[in-house]
């Protein structure tokens, strides 16, 4: 592969076929494809468990609602509860499935 920047790179895809037992293809194709991958926007609906927070506690659980992007929330490292309004920093771990790329037809 050869990356020219963070999201477009060049796949070099070589077909080859064998006679079984030969060690030599008596057949070989290759095909240069130029792939872009992009970022997508991940949706997240995040749902704070319910019951008493004390100030000497811990971060309420939290949970990703139904149309989030799937993966897990969590609260940062380090993030205490306090007295008065604030926001308190968390962020997504997104689960990658799988990338699908669409490839020119020949």
């Amino acid at each position: 592969m050869e990356f020219t920047n963070s999201s477009d790179f060049t796949c070099n895809v070589k077909v080859q076929a064998f006679v079984k037992g030969d060690d030599k293809a008596f057949y070989e194709e290759s095909h240069d494809y130029h792939v872009k991958i992009r970022q997508v926007s991940s949706v997240v609906k995040p749902i704070v468990s319910s019951g008493t927070v004390s100030v000497d506690g811990q971060l309420p659980d939290l949970s990703l609602g139904e149309g989030s992007t799937p993966g897990d929330i969590v609260w940062d490292e380090n993030q205490t509860i306090q007295e008065g309004k604030r926001n308190i920093p968390g962020h997504l771990l997104p689960k990658i499935k799988s990338i699908t790329a669409l490839l020119p037809e020949k």
